[in-house]
């Protein structure tokens, strides 16, 4: 893990500094967000992605909080992923971060490529 995180960092433009866990790649792709209880989705934008996880933006003010199990779809690259997380944070309007769990060991190489390809 700590030699994807680093090369996900390497992917990185110059100059960026972070505080997160894993580095993060700005992008700006269509998403979708679904709330496994009670099974509503949310249309989103992707904002950024890490290792870890990602940010959303949503269209509609998103209310769910914390801890609440999602399922998240989005292509980055043409490449599609669908991971399951937890939300972790909401700003209460429009933001909503995302931690993915149960991450395979190729999705997360899929991920590094896809921070290699931005750089």
């Amino acid at each position: 893990m700590a030699m994807e995180s680093a090369e996900m960092a390497a992917a990185l433009a110059a100059g960026q500094q972070d505080r997160r866990a894993a580095p993060r790649l700005v992008v700006d792709e269509d998403a979708r967000l679904l709330l496994v209880e009670p099974g509503s989705t949310v249309s989103c934008r992707l904002v950024d992605i890490s290792l870890g996880g990602c940010r959303l933006r949503t269209k509609e003010r998103f209310t769910a909080g914390p801890m609440v199990p999602v399922e998240i779809t989005f292509k980055v690259r043409g490449l599609a992923f669908r991971f399951s997380g937890l939300t972790q944070w909401t700003d209460g309007r429009h933001l909503v971060g995302i931690r993915f769990t149960g991450v395979s060991a190729r999705r997360r190489e899929d991920l590094v490529e896809i921070g290699r390809a931005h750089v």
